[in-house]
């Protein structure tokens, strides 16, 4: 696959920002669900519209999958698949918080499994964050190459875990109390963050800003997990930079194909070293 999808995407991103800017902070109660299944906010509409206007004009063929949306034909003889979420975070802007932004993989046509990815950009809305990878050429921010954690102690670490609604808190209880088991006799060295945005909290491992990535919402049956459109840019970007994840539907690991409708839960360090104390977790 050639690079043009790939500046598809940044551009895509690039209009998808300049959107957001319009209508972050504009609160609303009403709430509606989308084709796949996820909840879909006021604001989250412009930026699909969006979407849809962006490759509507492009004349480029290909397959579009959306949070709201779900699976689109743009053209005949589709050439690639833009596996999209184009605002994770959506209840952080609505209420004026910090941190959310556009999730965008995308994949040759024949692409079978999750992984497949040829490029991944996550762009953040609310500050001068672009996140990029080419499969096996590295990853970078901004255009500097990022690394992931490099820690070989738990000590100051952080893991994203994604316990983002009160329903799950007793779903995550068994899990918090086996990462419990990680830290050792000072017990503020492993720190719990939980941003609202799985896509950043990839790219920030991606990054080296965090050191894990724990969300296994999707393995206990709570529909409002995690979606493939959530984490496919994210987990080509953490890859590229060094960390080490599996991820599944129902169990870990396990092979999931390019679908916006599939659930997901994820776990994943930035270094072997690390990867291997957080698997000893989960057994």
């Amino acid at each position: 696959m050639k690079d043009e999808p790939l500046k598809h995407a940044l551009r895509l991103a690039h209009k998808l920002k300049k959107t957001a800017a319009e209508y972050r902070g504009g609160y609303c109660e009403s709430v509606r669900f989308g084709k796949t299944g996820d909840t879909t906010y006021e604001v989250d509409e412009p930026i699909e519209e969006a979407v849809t206007d962006y490759f509507t004009d492009l004349k480029l063929p290909c397959r579009v999958m959306t949070e709201d949306s779900g699976v689109r034909e743009f053209g005949k003889d589709p050439e690639c698949i833009f596996l999209i979420d184009p605002l994770d975070g959506s209840r952080n802007m609505r209420r004026g918080l910090p941190l959310y932004c556009a999730s965008i993989a995308v994949y040759g046509i024949g692409a079978k499994e999750l992984s497949d990815a040829r490029f991944g950009v996550i762009e953040r809305f609310d500050g001068k964050e672009e996140y990029v990878a080419v499969k096996g050429k590295g990853a970078t921010c901004n255009g500097k190459t990022i690394r992931s954690s490099r820690k070989t102690s738990l000590e100051d670490a952080i893991i994203s875990m994604g316990c983002h609604f009160t329903p799950t808190l007793p779903l995550f209880a068994d899990a918090g109390r086996r990462l419990g088991a990680l830290t050792s006799c000072d017990e503020r060295s492993i720190m719990v963050k939980c941003y609202g945005s799985t896509a950043l909290e990839l790219a920030y491992l991606a990054a080296g800003k965090t050191d894990f990535i724990y969300d296994l919402r999707a393995g206990t049956g709570f529909r409002l997990g995690l979606k493939t459109y959530d984490v496919a840019a994210g987990i080509l970007i953490a890859r590229e930079a060094g960390a080490k994840m599996i991820y599944g539907s129902r169990r870990m690991p396990q092979e999931l194909p390019v679908d916006p409708y599939i659930p997901v839960q994820i776990a994943g360090a930035g270094n072997g070293r690390l990867f291997k104390a957080l698997m000893n977790t989960l057994r």
